[in-house]
């Protein structure tokens, strides 16, 4: 996993396969950013996300909620799998995490939230 930048008080991670904590769960590598960044893109090119880690997202999104008092989609996801899109769909959490097919529109949109 690597912290790339904050744009727009939106915090970039961009996670690969090779980089995935081991030692720790997604949750826990992420959560430092939750008090200093209201909205945060994950991308996850390359990463077949594990229920697990999709938990961990979940979990991430409502953190930020929690944290930033609100129910804005405070996370998206950029480069997700054709299959991955599949399931965000099916199981209905497109609804809560937005995916994006590019970093510049989910910085535009997350930019806008959490500057509203």
């Amino acid at each position: 996993m690597k912290y790339v930048n904050v744009i727009n008080t939106v915090a970039l991670v961009k996670i690969t396969e090779s980089e995935v904590p081991t030692d720790q769960t997604l949750l826990e590598a992420l959560r430092p950013m939750i008090g200093f960044s209201p909205c945060v893109v994950l991308d996850v090119e390359g990463v077949l996300l594990t229920s697990a880690q999709i938990g961990d997202i979940v979990n991430l999104a409502k953190e930020l909620s929690d944290t930033w008092g609100d129910q804005f989609r405070r996370v998206a996801l950029i480069n997700v799998s054709d299959h991955g899109k599949q399931v965000f769909q099916v199981v209905k959490l497109d609804k809560m995490i937005t995916l994006f097919d590019s970093r510049d529109e989910a910085l535009d949109h997350l930019s806008a939230v959490s500057l509203a």
